[in-house]
């Protein structure tokens, strides 16, 4: 006597099937569908923000009040962590790092 199969599970097992199928070929096909046949060629993502850049988050004329601070800021971080690489260099030295920031940057 053989057992059948109970039909939730058979639907389950369908509706799986189709879900990682559709998962799959999906995206291609909605590709060509929709014509966007750039979608499915491999650019890095620099090349697709560069296509698409995201608005900026403040207008121009916001950002150009701080310009002087920013500047002056740059000046400053550029001459303690020049103090740290000559006395250093380059190497990884985390937890030397971050004693050294903590006790010089404000």
């Amino acid at each position: 006597m053989t057992a059948r199969p109970n039909r939730r599970f058979v639907i389950v097992a369908v509706l799986a099937v189709l879900a990682i199928v559709l998962g799959v070929s999906g995206p291609n096909v909605w590709a060509k569908v929709t014509g966007n046949s750039t979608a499915s060629t491999n650019t890095s993502a620099k090349d697709r923000i560069a296509a698409d850049p995201p608005p900026p988050l403040f207008a121009s004329a916001q950002v150009s009040t701080t310009a002087s601070d920013v500047a002056a800021q740059k000046k400053q971080a550029a001459t303690m962590v020049g103090t740290w690489v000559a006395s250093h260099g380059t190497a990884t030295d985390d937890k030397a790092f971050v004693a050294w920031l903590e006790g010089v940057f404000p």
